[in-house]
């Protein structure tokens, strides 16, 4: 699939709202969960039912979101956009190095090293 990035490069008013269109699932996905009591019981999925992987773009965005709090070191923030994250990837499939890496920033953000939370977020984008 075309980022958003080339969307806006090529000016793909399509591919822009498609992408802005799975944001939005994103967002009121995460939202529901964010309102609920507790994260989904993966033990509740139909052993036939596959489990949706988490999509490249709505975990950047997301990351975005956090990147941006950690810079400006706002605790409360940054704590509140990890939230978030987790509970996107509670209703995903996220491969390990993507898994890894969320505990591996939770851990950061709990002792308030947020530069090298950022370290971890900038490498997952290379």
């Amino acid at each position: 699939s075309v980022s958003l990035e080339d969307a806006i490069d090529a000016k793909d008013m399509d591919g822009i709202s498609s992408f802005l269109s799975r944001v939005g699932d994103c967002f009121s996905r995460v939202k529901e969960f964010a309102q609920a009591d507790e994260a989904p019981d993966r033990s509740s999925v139909p052993s036939g039912e596959a489990v949706e992987a988490a999509e490249p773009d709505q975990v950047r965005l997301l990351l975005a979101d956090l990147d941006k709090n950690l810079e400006s070191f706002d605790p409360v923030a940054s704590k509140e956009s990890f939230a978030l994250l987790r509970r996107f990837l509670a209703t995903c499939s996220p491969d390990e190095e993507l898994a890894t890496m969320a505990k591996d920033i939770e851990a950061q953000i709990k002792i308030y090293q947020f530069d090298t939370a950022r370290q971890l977020i900038k490498s997952f984008h290379q």
